[in-house]
């Protein structure tokens, strides 16, 4: 079996995944895009920051989603996210996603009491 690395909160997986769902693209149409081979396990290990794609397929993720391999791979330089972001919602969606399950029960929780007529 093979071992992965522990993801770091703001690792190579976390910005793939951050272009994949701020396209809602699910894991099997973000594959489609880059090759008919990326299956969607490739993408969620590459997500999971367990493999690393190749330099060409770095190349097409950067071309296609207007972004830099060096952006993909360590968060640094040219990073188009407006072209990258379709819209607000998924955006949130995403952030959403990345908390805690207790955190997601709280805001869901203040959410609530928000739309009870609690907030202003």
């Amino acid at each position: 079996m093979a071992k992965y690395r522990r993801r770091s909160s703001k690792g190579m997986g976390d910005r793939l995944r951050l272009i994949r769902t701020l396209n809602r693209l699910t894991l099997k149409e973000f594959g489609r895009l880059i090759s008919d081979k990326t299956t969607t396990t490739t993408v969620s290990r590459w997500e999971k920051d367990g493999v690393t794609p190749q330099d060409s397929t770095l190349d097409k993720i950067a071309n296609l989603f207007g972004v830099t391999k060096e952006w993909i791979l360590h968060g640094a330089g040219g990073c188009n996210l407006a072209g990258a972001v379709n819209d607000l919602e998924g955006y949130l969606l995403f952030l959403f996603g990345e908390l805690s399950p207790d955190s997601k029960r709280k805001f869901l929780e203040y959410m609530a009491a928000e739309t009870k007529g609690g907030g202003a």
